[in-house]
């Protein structure tokens, strides 16, 4: 009776990780309302505020080193990606961000951030697919949670005055923000 409760608890643990993990990705194909909706609230509140200022990070790579989002607000754009090693739709996307952060690192400042995996699991992707970029850590999601990811990925673009200049799920649409900025 014991080792069939216990089966029974390990297949409803799986189904509730996979529950989570389709409802993670999907947010790429059915979220754009939803984002859209997130990104409108928070410019609500930065106008109310006189302006969005983002929540700064402290965060490391995978060699170590600090990266504060107040260390890049200046420069040029910010292209900042949430994403997870277990999300197909963020691993398909590493081709087209390894391209970006090849071709337009003049023009802007790519990031990425993984949510809530262990620097292990993100350092073996990360070499098995060659990311060239610079791969940020949040094992706790609170950069996350500040920055209020509810899927991955998630890209927000940030302007040169630390606001806000897109939030959602779609790299074009990021990138078509990003070449409004430098127009």
């Amino acid at each position: 009776m014991l080792r069939s409760k216990g089966f029974v608890l390990v297949k409803v643990g799986i189904a509730a990780l996979l529950l989570l993990f389709i409802i993670g990705c999907g947010e790429k194909a059915n979220g754009k309302k939803d984002a859209q909706g997130i990104e409108k609230n928070m410019m609500e509140k930065a106008q109310d505020k006189g302006g969005l200022m983002l929540p700064d990070f402290l965060l490391q790579d995978l060699e170590g080193r600090e990266h504060r989002l107040s260390d890049y607000v200046g420069e040029k754009p910010l292209l900042l990606v949430f994403w997870s090693t277990g999300c197909p739709a963020c691993v398909s996307e590493i081709p087209k961000l390894n391209h970006i952060y090849i071709n337009r690192s003049k023009d802007l400042t790519l990031l990425s951030v993984d949510v809530l995996e262990p620097k292990r699991t993100v350092d073996r992707l990360v070499k098995a697919r060659g990311v060239k970029y610079p791969v940020l850590l949040d094992p706790h999601g609170l950069t996350a949670r500040d920055y209020r990811i509810r899927g991955v990925p998630t890209i927000v673009v940030i302007d040169l005055k630390g606001s806000m200049g897109y939030y959602g799920h779609y790299l074009s649409e990021a990138l078509k923000r990003i070449d409004g900025l430098l127009s």
